[in-house]
């Protein structure tokens, strides 16, 4: 409302569209100093950091409607999502790597299935409504693949396999799955997705060639647990 208003009286330009988030509430309440449930970010970038500070506050609910912040779900959520799935997937597959193909990028075929992940699906801005659900794939996006490469690892058990070929491909894919990952965590955890990129030695946003090397991310570890 004010904004085009201003621009209305100073003869300026007004916006071709306007994208407007909903109203936030905190654990069922109006925000009110009165109240004092009032979510100091600041307070929030020192105990979690910047990265982590931004998802949980993008994840809560989609973007654009109204929604409740649960403040005190936010050491729940950090641990379950960002320590345990996305910290604990880029560690231990850097380990994997270093105990059974020498630091390095194994020297078989990337998984095309992976390739094609490294870029976030937004929608077609000529024919959506709303950009909700492309803020909604940048948030959540890189949540889904760490969730899908943790379940993949269980599953192919790298440290187990005895055939060395099926172990290079399943060490191929969780490489490759987490240069991915870097690539789609960049708009919300950008501090992260420059650390596991410089880990894993990606270059203009190109998953890397067989035989990079591979090394510890700085931090190593990227979320300590709360």
């Amino acid at each position: 409302v004010y904004w085009p208003a201003l621009l209305l009286a100073l003869g300026l330009p007004l916006p071709r569209e306007i994208f407007v988030h909903g109203f936030f509430t905190v654990n069922g309440q109006k925000i009110s100093k009165s109240l004092g449930n009032t979510i100091d970010p600041l307070a929030l970038v020192q105990r979690c950091g910047s990265d982590a500070t931004r998802y949980l506050l993008l994840s809560q609910f989609p973007f654009g409607a109204s929604g409740d912040v649960q403040a005190a779900r936010f050491d729940e959520q950090y641990d379950a999502i960002l320590a345990n799935t996305i910290g604990n997937l880029a560690s231990r597959t850097v380990t994997l790597l270093q105990k059974f193909s020498d630091s390095k990028i194994p020297k078989v075929p990337p998984d095309p299935r992976v390739v094609a992940r490294r870029e976030p699906r937004a929608t077609d801005a000529a024919t959506s409504a709303s950009v909700a659900p492309d803020l909604d794939t940048l948030v959540n996006g890189p949540v889904r693949l760490a969730q899908e490469l943790n379940q993949y690892a269980d599953r192919a058990a790298p440290w187990k396999e005895t055939d060395e070929r099926k172990r290079a491909t399943a060490l191929r894919a969780l490489a490759d799955g987490v240069a991915a990952l870097a690539l789609l965590a960049e708009p919300v955890l950008p501090k992260t997705s420059a650390a596991i990129q410089r880990a894993f030695g990606v270059q203009n946003r190109q998953l890397p060639a067989s035989g990079t090397p591979v090394e510890p991310t700085d931090p190593a570890i990227l979320f300590p647990r709360v």
